[in-house]
């Protein structure tokens, strides 16, 4: 997708500006909480060098859940010297329902939980 979206645009495509610096454990069945916790610091700019000081990036993301990876990945760019960062999700998960973890509640409902 960001590839496509780089080629239609005339901008830089970069798939290994971002690398994961730790290993997490997976993300199914972590409440929002936890799934931030997991993805603390987990990653950093590939390249020291990359020239982000006062660039904006486009950061593409097929899957937003509760925003955990996409928030460490955004700390990365602009400590690394991004002016802006952009996010675009192409799917938000709703939820999440996790009946293989516990019961569906509809108050659960909130992203922001």
């Amino acid at each position: 997708m960001a590839q496509k979206i780089a080629e239609s645009s005339g901008k830089a495509y970069e798939p290994q500006l971002l690398k994961r610096l730790r290993a997490t454990k997976q993300q199914v069945g972590l409440k929002a909480d936890e799934r931030q916790k997991n993805m603390a610091k987990a990653f950093g700019v590939f390249d020291p060098s990359a020239k982000l000081t006062n660039r904006k990036v486009l950061l593409v993301d097929d899957v937003r859940t509760t925003g955990a990876t996409i928030t460490e990945c955004v700390r990365a760019l602009k400590k690394a010297g991004a002016a802006q960062v952009f996010v675009l999700t192409f799917a938000l998960v709703d939820g999440p329902f996790r009946p293989h973890i516990e019961k569906q509640d509809d108050a659960y409902h909130d992203l922001y939980n």
